[in-house]
């Protein structure tokens, strides 16, 4: 199964590749058309602690921007109790898998963005309202349209034919504060097709902002999935963060409840990793490795199961 993992949390102060997506069609036995996720290396160099400031600098930049009513008139994408059920369904496999967090639903129809006016009514191809444009006080302009997966405890979106012009960038952001982005031009992979990062939140906000009106009108997308995390894995972890690991039989020790100095700088050297392959969200963990020729680049090890 080819898939692609994607590192969303790590605290080494040392560059470490994260992933962003690119996207094949493939075919459920219901005969649906899902997605298959296959990687692209993108090298980072941030420590945790600048990585969480980027984060609240980039939320609060964001809010700025945001235009009003947004998130009060979201797209609802309604995942059904059947859907869900299929995350917890056990592989047609003996062999040990990665744990499904999540399932990746389409919409019908897409949802295609093009020709945003700020002059007129935000309208995309189908006609309908959708998002909101707000001119800044620097003259550039954002548009947002927020989108909802209720009891979602996290959610992504699928974007395909992306075409920003060169004055415009993409966001994507919860109202609990991540955020992600820019994403410019064609996408990371430069086909027009790609997934946002996550959110930990049922709802997440895509936000075009644009130098001129006429780069925002430039500005062409469709979204067509949405990936909805499960509210019972994102509530296990943070129920898990909040009680720690200390105290626990012998045969497991968690480095963070020992202060030894030797071994501060690897404990936050392990990272969870996200991927999509056909219908399912899955996740796994991975930890980074020592390496001491410069000429390489720091490498990251997945737990077993990442690769079944």
């Amino acid at each position: 199964m080819r898939k692609t993992c994607r590192v969303v949390m790590a605290a080494m102060p040392i560059t470490l590749g994260s992933v962003v997506l690119g996207v094949e069609p493939s075919v459920t036995p219901l005969g649906r058309e899902v997605k298959e996720a296959f990687p692209q290396i993108q090298e980072v160099g941030l420590t945790a602690d600048e990585y969480f400031e980027n984060q609240a600098a980039l939320f609060a930049s964001l809010q700025d921007a945001l235009p009003v009513g947004v998130l009060e008139t979201p797209i609802r994408v309604e995942v059904t109790d059947e859907e869900l059920q299929t995350i917890w369904e056990a592989p047609l496999t003996d062999e040990p898998t990665p744990m499904r967090v999540g399932v990746v639903k389409e919409l019908a129809p897409p949802i295609r963005i093009a020709n945003l006016d700020a002059a007129g009514p935000v309208k995309n191809v189908r006609g309908t309202p959708e998002g909101s444009i707000r001119e800044l006080a620097d003259g550039t302009l954002a548009w947002a349209q927020s989108i909802t997966s209720d009891g979602a405890g996290g959610i992504r979106v699928h974007l395909r034919g992306a075409s920003l012009p060169d004055g415009v960038q993409m966001y994507f952001f919860s109202p609990e504060g991540e955020s992600y982005g820019p994403y410019v031009g064609r996408g990371p992979n430069d086909s027009g097709e790609f997934w946002t990062e996550s959110v930990f939140s049922s709802t997440g906000v895509l936000m075009l902002v644009a130098t001129t009106p006429e780069e925002l009108r430039q500005a062409t997308f469709t979204i067509t999935d949405i990936g909805h995390i499960s509210r019972e894995f994102v509530d296990g972890v943070n129920q898990t963060a909040a009680a720690g690991f200390c105290g626990n039989v012998a045969c497991i020790v968690d480095a963070s409840c020992y202060n030894v100095a030797a071994a501060n700088p690897a404990k936050d050297a392990v990272a969870k990793m996200e991927w999509i392959a056909g219908a399912f969200i899955y996740t796994c963990t991975g930890g980074l490795l020592a390496d001491n020729n410069p000429t390489q680049k720091k490498l990251y090890m997945p737990a077993t199961t990442c690769d079944s």
